[in-house]
């Protein structure tokens, strides 16, 4: 019989994550996409005809990334654990209780895209893209503050 490793998915309804659910992640920056929408409505208001242009485009960008960009579960953090949820398949998941979770970063990569890595105590790692960095960052750093990782800046020595 083969070896699960910690990192493989299972279907999400088989996990029994411990303690409270203290926040939910998807991919998508939605709070942020309102407010730039919010902006672009405030600055239709001025009556400049050139402001006004910026402002038709900010709303239209931010309603346009808040339809055509599909959301996703990305993770879920409890008080014992976080639930880790596969990209392709929100039905599967894994479990990583604190205890096994060496390290972690929530941080802009150099591709500019924002990732949240969780590196285990054998040395596999997750690594999950999301739009929302604040809220894993204040959620781990309540769990784990000892165990956040930092990688250093690009052409930095």
């Amino acid at each position: 019989m083969e070896e699960k490793e910690k990192t493989d998915y299972v279907p999400r309804d088989s996990i029994a994550p411990q303690g409270e659910l203290e926040r939910r992640v998807g991919y998508k920056p939605i709070l942020r996409g309102l407010m730039v929408a919010a902006f672009g409505a405030a600055v239709l208001l001025t009556g400049q005809p050139i402001i006004m242009v910026l402002g038709a485009l900010l709303i239209a960008a931010s309603l346009l990334s808040l339809v055509l960009v599909p959301d996703h579960k990305v993770l879920e953090i409890y008080s014992g654990g976080v639930v880790s949820y596969q990209k392709s398949d929100d039905g599967m998941a894994m479990y990583l209780p604190y205890d096994q979770i060496s390290e972690w970063s929530a941080h802009q990569s150099e591709f500019g895209n924002q990732v949240v890595l969780l590196v285990l105590d054998d040395g596999q790692y997750v690594y999950q893209e999301t739009y929302r960095l604040r809220g894993v960052r204040a959620a781990l750093k309540k769990h784990m503050p000892e165990k956040e990782f930092i990688p250093p800046k690009q052409g930095a020595r």
